[in-house]
């Protein structure tokens, strides 16, 4: 066995029931940990007291956590903090995320990265935010594994006269939706939410509940995945890619707002198209209404574009983060 890692996560009762921890918790922890195994590193969960050599805090970063990643520095196991959330700052549209982002989130945020050996982030924003409080920081995506994620859209599915769009997510942060619908209610589109409940919108749709087991082939119901968001704060800048790259793993391309991590992966006109005004939307929904074939070549983009975010390809990024971390060096660019 190469090392042994211990993960330090929320406590939940059952880590095998997906649909009850929170998605960056087998995101970037138990999913993982399979793969993990399969090239020599063994894993424990929420466990202080068991030989380790790195530990990494994943979701927890309150006073009992600094304690626990100060004990396990004196014991010798290196520790590294998992920031998936903008804790860092708050930034921007203040009355926006006031509720999302507290003082003593940030406070701690900083406390953990500090004491750090080392901090990997869900997004390239959030690598340069820690880099203000440990040099020692590596942006690794959130990936998406096939083993799961494993359908893919027919050509046949493109040839509906109506463009089926479909979003997922948390049903409070659905309303950015109402913004498109606005400007594009007059177009032969229809609309599917995957969510928790039916959000409050004043745009028609069709909800669909969502359940990690299913989640893969209710994606395909959709043509084209939306994924708008308002960027005038620090805390929706930061956000991974996630949202949207489960949609292209299974050929669904993604109309996307310009958030940084979105505009990693999207390229105008091959996986998708990113909306930067309201006009953006119209046209681009306009264009894909017209031409079909465009839409399913998109969609064989999108599955091509997405490989190299598959938990089995980001393996080796973990591999040598770890090696790395135990060996005391820079962890700096591992993800190209």
């Amino acid at each position: 066995m190469k090392m042994r890692i211990g993960w330090f996560i929320p406590f939940q009762r059952s880590y095998k029931d997906y649909n009850r921890v929170m998605p960056s918790v087998w995101i970037r922890c138990l999913q993982l940990i399979e793969p993990l195994r399969s090239i020599g590193y063994g894993s424990v969960i929420n466990q202080p007291w068991a030989s380790m050599d790195i530990a990494v805090f994943l979701r927890v970063q309150g006073s009992w956590a600094q304690r626990l990643q100060r004990f396990l520095r004196r014991r010798g196991v290196k520790t590294v903090f998992s920031v998936v959330v903008n804790y860092y700052e708050r930034e921007g549209n203040i009355a926006r995320i006031r509720h999302s982002v507290h003082d003593d989130q940030i406070w701690n945020c900083i406390a953990m990265s500090n004491g750090a050996d080392a901090v990997v982030t869900a997004s390239h924003f959030l690598m340069e935010r820690a880099k203000r409080h440990n040099q020692n920081v590596v942006y690794i995506p959130d990936t998406v594994t096939h083993k799961h994620f494993r359908f893919t859209k027919l050509p046949s599915d493109f040839e509906r006269s109506t463009l089926m769009l479909i979003w997922a997510g948390h049903s409070v942060k659905a309303h950015f939706i109402d913004d498109v619908y606005k400007i594009a209610q007059d177009l032969p589109i229809r609309l599917t939410i995957i969510a928790d409940r039916p959000p409050d919108l004043a745009a028609p749709f069709s909800f669909v509940e969502w359940r990690y087991e299913t989640f893969p082939s209710k994606i395909l119901e959709g043509d084209i995945c939306i994924s708008p968001r308002v960027l005038d704060n620090s805390y929706d800048r930061g956000h991974s890619n996630f949202k949207i790259m489960v949609f292209l793993v299974q050929g669904v391309p993604a109309l996307v707002s310009p958030q940084d991590s979105y505009t990693e992966v999207i390229q105008d006109g091959y996986n998708g198209f990113v909306c930067r005004s309201p006009s953006d939307w119209r046209e681009h929904l306009k264009e894909l209404i017209a031409d079909r074939n465009l839409l399913q070549t998109m969609s064989v983009n999108s599955v091509k574009s997405s490989q190299p975010y598959l938990t089995e390809s980001i393996l080796n990024c973990y591999d040598t983060l770890f090696q790395r971390i135990a060996a005391g060096e820079c962890c700096q660019e591992i993800w190209a």
